[in-house]
């Protein structure tokens, strides 16, 4: 799944309204969570290609640019932000039925181990939605700083 992902994002065709972010497992999880910040990751990047200096500023439509990059990084981050809220639901689902299986398995070690491996999982995937509203805040002020007298309704 993230090497199809990965191979999507580096060719520049990746279709973020179809991403599937696998909640299973957590390596997978975070692979395509970070696939999926790549946009944030390179904005600086992407800021001094999309939008020229102010002595170039006359030759392009920078309002156009910086809104469809705008565009561009609210979509991701309404889609990584989507797809860490699921996974976290996916994982807590699991946690209760596993809490329901308990009756049939009291004092089981194969219990114990899954439900502190899933209680870990949930606990390093609610620790992502801290993280992605740090990577959104780092994204938004380097944003605003080269998109200043932009406006967007």
């Amino acid at each position: 799944m993230s090497s199809s992902l990965a191979a999507a994002a580096s060719a520049g065709n990746l279709d973020v309204k179809n991403v599937r972010v696998p909640c299973a497992d957590y390596s997978e999880f975070k692979e395509a969570i970070k696939i999926l910040r790549d946009v944030d990751d390179r904005i600086v990047y992407r800021l001094n290609t999309s939008i020229p200096t102010a002595s170039f500023a006359k030759d392009v439509n920078t309002q156009a640019k910086c809104k469809a990059l705008h565009d561009n990084i609210m979509e991701m981050f309404d889609v990584r932000g989507s797809a860490i809220r699921n996974c976290i639901a996916a994982t807590t689902t699991e946690i209760a039925h596993l809490q329901e299986t308990r009756t049939q398995m009291p004092d089981s070690q194969r219990y114990k181990f899954q439900m502190r491996q899933l209680q870990t999982k949930l606990r390093m995937m609610t620790s992502e939605l801290t993280v992605e509203d740090i990577v959104h805040e780092r994204t938004m002020k380097a944003f605003r700083e080269r998109c200043k007298s932009t406006t967007f309704s």
